[in-house]
């Protein structure tokens, strides 16, 4: 008996083992698993896979054999390159830019030779002639095909147009992403490339609102792409002076109530008021000629009425029916923007207050004939000369000019912006949730350099962060990029026209 119930003992005994084995094996397994791939992590990526990885960041996607090349110089080669791309010859994209007119243009030029379809209908006529739809800015019916007469006419418009030496609007914006187009694809500076696209972006102006048609080219060409690996703050400057961001944020048209315009400004009133009770053009300019624009009753038709896009034009109407212009007063839209979106970051600090306050440091820089070239100037019959306080800091009274100059500087140097950067930076180029260890350093980096870009990037590129196997291959391409990239990878060939954005 007692040896039988030994056994049946040990059977019992054996089952309850097998019963609980199993599960305690595979939690074990488990374990060993996950510690394995943690330890495959911390190993990092081959060269070979560094370089796939820098290419796929740094670049519009890898061309054929990019990948080999740049692991035989090594990739912390081909990354100091980038950074410098002074030292990278640039011939083919320079030959495939050359023939694109608009892109080599001042501001003055670009608001001559490519008139607003208004001076268009004006000029043709005086021709006899009107603008067609689909003729510059005009645009046809939706689904509406031309027919023979319509394309007769069009070529007879378009004849006038060049004789006159003007040409059609639409172009400088087909040309500017042409151009876009032909960079990504195409250039050797790939690094530089990707930068100007990123600030573009922070740094953003709309394209279709006024002036900002013509504006916006010299924009991209000479604020945004001589800054790229610059100082934060040089680029900040840069855009603050911009004919086309002073235009978009309507900062050109702020204005603080001075004592000394206000008394000019009576004072003409007052001198118009006497010539037309003299009969008109009277005194000394009565032998000057009548400028039939200047007489003839402004058409109401013409004044925006969009107050979100233009509330410092928006015309009234008076009680004897007459176009009354609000007096210019102070336009906030370019103060917050410059510290929630361009510096600080929504959550840096700011108030309302502060926001008053640098549109105030901001007034007087404007815009000398907004609409026929476009540069800056400052104004000081127009600025606020009494004393300011931004984040804290006392700006003293009498500044002029140097009010703005203090506000990029105290903006630029700010603890919340170098974080705001780089964490914007590190999130475009390693991780939509970057780790904060390295947003840390980028931010040592960017107050130990007074905002050196090109040594924020070279921390950030350089990092065991950004060469960690969790981020190889995790960021999504935009459609832009995806598009360029498609063109790189397969070697081929585009001219950048209108028809690559159509694809």
């Amino acid at each position: 008996m007692k040896k039988r119930s030994f056994v049946k003992f040990s059977a019992l005994m054996l089952a309850f083992l097998l019963a609980f084995s199993s599960p305690l094996s595979l939690a074990q397994d488990t374990k060993k698993k996950a510690k394995a791939k943690s330890t495959d992590q911390s190993k990092g990526l081959s060269e070979e896979q560094k370089s796939s990885h820098l290419l796929d960041r740094i670049t519009f996607g890898a061309r054929p054999g990019d990948v080999e090349r740049v692991t035989k110089i090594g990739w912390g080669k081909y990354l100091d390159d980038q950074l410098h791309p002074d030292r990278i010859a640039d011939q083919a994209v320079t030959e495939k830019l050359k023939n694109i007119e608009s892109i080599h243009l001042s501001n003055a030029e670009l608001a001559n030779y490519y008139p607003p379809p208004q001076v268009l209908r004006d000029a043709l006529k005086a021709k006899g002639l009107d603008l067609p739809a689909g003729v510059n800015g005009n645009p046809p019916s939706p689904g509406q095909m031309p027919d023979a007469d319509q394309v007769a006419k069009r070529r007879e418009v378009q004849k006038a147009l060049k004789e006159m030496g003007y040409k059609q609007p639409q172009q400088v914006a087909i040309e500017l992403q042409q151009s876009k187009i032909l960079r990504a694809i195409y250039s050797e500076k790939q690094l530089q490339e990707v930068m100007s696209d990123f600030w573009f972006n922070h740094f953003n102006v709309y394209l279709q609102k006024g002036a900002d048609r013509v504006l916006t080219t010299t924009y991209e060409r000479d604020v945004i792409r001589p800054h790229v690996f610059g100082k934060f703050e040089d680029l900040l400057k840069a855009t603050a002076e911009s004919p086309a961001m002073l235009f978009y944020l309507d900062n050109w048209q702020s204005a603080a109530p001075n004592p000394q315009m206000m008394a000019m400004r009576e004072k003409a009133m007052a001198r118009r008021q006497a010539m037309q009770a003299n009969g008109g053009n009277g005194g000394r300019f009565a032998d000057r000629p009548v400028n039939p624009r200047r007489t003839a009753p402004r058409r109401t038709d013409q004044i925006p009425n969009d107050k979100s896009q233009a509330p410092q034009m928006q015309a009234e109407l008076n009680n004897n029916g007459k176009i009354k212009r609000p007096t210019r007063g102070l336009n906030e839209n370019y103060a917050r923007e410059i510290m929630e979106l361009h510096t600080l970051g929504v959550d840096g600090g700011y108030t309302q207050k502060d926001v008053q306050e640098v549109a105030r440091c901001l007034t007087g820089w404007t815009l000398r004939n907004p609409r026929a070239g476009a540069e800056f100037f400052f104004n000081p019959m127009i600025h606020d000369d009494g004393e300011k306080t931004v984040l804290g800091k006392k700006i003293a009274a009498g500044g002029g000019q140097k009010d703005g100059y203090a506000v990029i500087h105290l903006l630029a140097t700010h603890p919340s912006t170098a974080k705001f950067i780089s964490t914007k930076l590190a999130r475009k180029f390693v991780n939509d949730h970057p780790p904060q260890a390295l947003v840390d350093r980028m931010v040592q980096t960017f107050q130990k350099t007074d905002g050196d870009i090109r040594e924020v990037l070279r921390t950030m590129l350089t990092s065991p962060e950004f060469f960690a196997a969790e981020n190889y291959r995790a960021k999504i391409k935009t459609p832009f990029e995806m598009t360029v990239s498609a063109v790189r990878a397969h070697g081929a060939e585009t001219n950048g026209g209108p028809q690559f954005n159509r694809g």
